[in-house]
């Protein structure tokens, strides 16, 4: 496992010091403790919106 990472818009990582999501919506210095475990390949637009976000719901996408 990578000691941290520099994440981007759109990547989702593991915060692992605070065992917390993060999803970048624009980005970030390198950080220790941080591994990225996935990136959303479509629909950044939604970062652009202003105010907070509710609600958020993953699902997985089986790959043909």
């Amino acid at each position: 496992m990578p000691a941290g990472v520099k994440p981007t818009v759109g990547d989702i990582s593991y915060y692992a010091p605070w065992g917390n999501i993060a999803i970048f919506y624009k980005d970030f210095s390198y950080s220790e403790g941080l591994v990225k475990i996935g990136h959303i390949d479509n629909g950044e637009e939604a970062f652009q919106i202003s105010g907070s976000i509710d609600n958020v719901r993953f699902e997985r996408i089986e790959e043909q």
